[in-house]
């Protein structure tokens, strides 16, 4: 047995990502149907959030390509910035200020 000990900062930065620790393998019963031992446990790990990233990088291009700024007229894109400036202009003056924009 070794008596090596991670600092209680690591352990706590542990216990607060122990959420998102989820073996796929396990949860969707894949053990039950094919012999999965650590290795291949590990690899569906490994390639989990680079599947997750992949998947969103073809959502994000499928939208953005629905999305043109030609399909709308000029009376709604005016309409659109002109909310987009009410949101940055807190104290309704009606002017962005130093402070609104930083």
């Amino acid at each position: 047995m070794s008596s090596f000990q991670f600092p209680e900062l690591y352990i706590l930065f542990l216990n607060r990502i122990s959420i998102v620790n989820v073996d796929m393998a396990s949860v969707l019963g894949v053990q039950c149907v094919v012999n999965v031992d650590f290795r291949y446990s590990l690899f569906v790990a490994t390639l989990l959030p680079l599947f997750v990233l992949i998947f969103c990088a073809a959502v994000y291009v499928i939208y953005s390509r629905r999305i043109r700024v030609e399909d709308y007229s000029e009376e709604q894109r005016e309409k659109a910035i002109g909310k987009l400036f009410d949101f940055g202009d807190f104290d309704g003056s009606g002017v962005l200020d130093e402070a609104e924009v930083s």
